[in-house]
């Protein structure tokens, strides 16, 4: 005689109507809160992350863009230094000496 050994059955799954959905937010959406809580605390920001603005590109960028059309590779991580004291200088002349700070 055989001795025969049943697993007991899995616990049911819930219906998927009642599943909480899972939908991750948007890289965009993500940006343009973290740049509201900055700005609720009163840090300067310069926000980047604003996806297609739908704007005409002026005409100095379009010539900018012509010119570095055969820069088709990735820049440093940390961006191009001219760069970064450019968008630091935003709100007002750099200080001489301090670099430019990458988070």
């Amino acid at each position: 005689m055989a001795l025969t050994i049943t697993p007991p059955p899995p616990p049911p799954l819930p219906h998927p109507d009642t599943r909480p959905a899972r939908i991750p937010v948007s890289a965009t959406l993500a940006a343009n809160e973290t740049l509201d809580a900055r700005r609720r605390r009163g840090e300067p920001v310069l926000p980047l992350a604003f996806g297609e603005a739908g704007l005409p590109a002026h005409r100095a960028l379009r010539a900018a863009l012509a010119r570095a059309a055969g820069c088709n590779s990735y820049g440093p991580v940390a961006g191009h230094a001219p760069l970064r004291a450019a968008a630091a200088g935003y709100w007002g002349p750099a200080r001489p000496g301090e670099p430019t700070r990458t988070r």
